[in-house]
């Protein structure tokens, strides 16, 4: 090899060198960009479900809207009026106040049957302390009136043994 020819190969070996920067250098920004790329997307597919869930409380609320405005034209052709803002919380107001008063009336007919549970059971137990101390006192009653009568208990399984084999 001659020297030019180690010249020409050493610049090709430098050419080589500075291909090879460069290709990395791409490769790098490359992948740079398929990364952006993966969080754009996932970035617009949360965007699209944010969107579609204003969507949905976008139609919630028109419907609830038309609802509102159809029930208050029904009630504007009954000769009520218009529904205003006022009166549809009077309205509100009033039947929450009537359940308000339902409930305190259920509430204290609950109290009062609560009451009369416990009267009954008061007396329930009163009840069964008096029966017991009268049970109580006929057991004693009945032993005392075993041992006057001297009359020594019977043993059931010597009965049975004496009738079994007779004497």
């Amino acid at each position: 090899m001659d020297l030019d020819d180690v010249a020409s190969h050493h610049g090709f070996g430098q050419h080589m060198a500075t291909y090879n920067v460069e290709t990395s250098a791409v490769h790098r920004k490359l992948q740079s960009k398929v990364e952006a790329l993966r969080i754009l997307r996932q970035e617009l597919e949360q965007f699209r479900v944010e969107r579609d869930q204003y969507k949905l409380v976008a139609e919630t609320l028109q419907s609830r809207y038309s609802a509102l405005k159809s029930n208050s034209e029904l009630l504007a052709v009954g000769g009520c009026g218009a529904l205003s803002e006022n009166s549809s919380l009077a309205t509100l107001l009033h039947e929450t106040r009537e359940q308000n008063l339902k409930l305190s009336t259920e509430v204290e007919a609950l109290r009062q049957r609560l009451n009369e549970l416990h009267g009954d059971m008061e007396l329930l137990r009163e009840t069964e302390a008096s029966n017991k101390s009268r049970v109580q006192a006929m057991a004693s009653e009945n032993a005392a009136r075993n041992k006057e009568s001297a009359v020594p208990p019977w043993d059931i399984d010597d009965v049975l043994l004496e009738n079994k084999y007779p004497a």
